[in-house]
């Protein structure tokens, strides 16, 4: 809780615009039978006492938004505090919409001039409160309302510049384009420049999978992209094929970029770009064309490296048993066992028992239904 000021705090009963209310009480059990109480702050109580004053009359209208702003001041996560400002904010665009006394501008221009003025409070709340649900959800509610993103994007990346992981930040500029439709190749150059500057930003992966998924492949662009033919089915099994086998190229530029700055192992271990690559492989069920083969000769050769007491690359070996179980037969479960056991005795002990129990037994069940006989440790 926050309630730090430029100025000092006034009580509201020392404020004249305040006098026509009396202020109610938190309905808190006796101190006496409290075993730790909560140390609110004097100014933090006669806010929030004059909130629920508030709230019990349902008056909405500019000084109740004032308010709110001063709880949210004290306590950005206030949900009932951001709540009510969006019910003032309402009340307050109804009455300029109606004409009433009051306003300087009218009309629209009025309205226009409220949901920018909130707008621009919600964005300074988020600059100094990035990680807080209800600034994002505040802002979300806003534009829903103007259905003008216009400088949004731009607002956001400025965040993810600064914490390219914050979540809020990402799962609103996710709604910004999909429900207004726009921005979406920007969007892609802007999420590979952020892998530039670190390419195991998980989140940055995670959008790049969002755009592909959420309009690339999404039928009226596949329909677009299959030309002429776009309705037709194959054309568009055609397009969607081709935009896999470009993000799995991506993905295997970047580990291979990245083994090459670990001293030229040639395969970097960047968990968020084998995830990516091994998201598209289980869309086609490990079957685009040339992915199996390149993976499984690079397993067998790390494998024979790592008997001579090499080091192996563990996101390719896991990604070698997925493949081999994703054949099925009872020729590549096996051969998926002997990785498995490989990874939790000697590659990955970090994980042994999750190699060594859970997959392991994984395959077991697999192979008690295909052979009827159990292999290594399950």
């Amino acid at each position: 809780m926050s309630v730090s000021s430029p100025t000092p705090y006034v009580p509201l009963s020392r404020r004249p615009e305040w006098h026509d209310f009396t202020p109610l009480s938190q309905n808190d059990p006796p101190v006496s039978s409290v075993v730790v109480p909560i140390a609110y702050p004097d100014e933090y109580r006669d806010a929030t006492a004059y909130m629920r004053a508030v709230l019990a009359t349902g008056e909405r209208s500019r000084r109740v938004q004032a308010l709110a702003g001063e709880v949210i001041e004290m306590n950005a996560a206030h949900y009932t505090a951001w709540w009510l400002r969006r019910r003032c904010l309402e009340c307050l665009v109804a009455e300029a919409q109606a004409g009433g006394k009051g306003w300087e501008k009218g009309g629209d221009e009025a309205v226009e001039a409220l949901y920018d003025e909130e707008l621009a409070y919600a964005r300074q709340m988020a600059d100094e409160n990035p990680k807080n649900y209800q600034v994002w959800f505040h802002r979300q509610a806003i534009v829903a309302q103007t259905q003008d993103p216009s400088h949004e994007l731009e607002a956001v990346a400025r965040t993810l510049k600064g914490d390219g992981k914050n979540y809020h930040a990402w799962a609103y500029r996710q709604w910004l384009l999909q429900t207004f439709q726009t921005g979406w190749e920007a969007e892609k150059q802007f999420v590979d420049e952020l892998l530039e500057e670190d390419p195991r930003n998980n989140s940055a992966w995670n959008q790049r999978w969002f755009i592909v998924h959420a309009h690339e492949l999404s039928p009226h662009h596949l329909m677009r992209e299959g030309g002429e033919e776009g309705g037709n089915t194959e054309a568009k099994a055609v397009a969607a094929a081709a935009i896999r086998d470009r993000e799995m190229a991506y993905a295997w530029t970047a580990i291979r970029e990245e083994g090459g700055r670990e001293g030229g192992r040639g395969l970097g271990e960047n968990e968020s770009a084998w995830a990516y690559l091994r998201g598209y492989l289980k869309e086609t069920n490990f079957k685009a064309v040339g992915w199996k083969e390149r993976l499984l000769a690079l397993a067998e050769e790390g494998k024979e490296g790592g008997k001579e007491g090499g080091s192996v690359c563990v996101p390719l070996m896991a990604l070698a048993v997925e493949v081999h179980e994703a054949e099925g037969d009872d020729a590549s479960l096996e051969e998926a066992v002997v990785l498995v056991e490989s990874l939790g005795e000697r590659w990955d002990r970090t994980r042994r028992g999750y190699w060594l129990k859970s997959v392991l037994g994984r395959i077991n069940r697999k192979l008690l239904r295909e052979i009827g006989t159990p292999v290594g440790r399950g």
